[in-house]
């Protein structure tokens, strides 16, 4: 499996768990359970930028390197 391809399954897998946890947020009335999820969700949420930025960046890195 290529970088890439383990890029796109670990951005697949966060945006899954985002997903369950927008849902458990739906009936939850805890308000530190509220927090705890909420800021676990901002993590994966930074996790998410930073595998897309990677992806982002890796062909331009490939243009650039035939350009030169």
């Amino acid at each position: 499996m290529t970088v890439r391809e383990q890029n796109l399954q670990w951005l697949g897998d966060l945006l899954e768990h985002l997903r369950e946890c927008q849902q458990r947020l739906t009936w939850m009335e805890n308000p530190e359970a509220r927090a705890m999820l909420t800021e676990a969700m901002q993590r994966d949420l930074a996790s998410c930028q930073r595998i897309c930025d990677a992806l982002n960046a890796a062909p331009r890195t490939r243009v650039l390197a035939k350009v030169a």
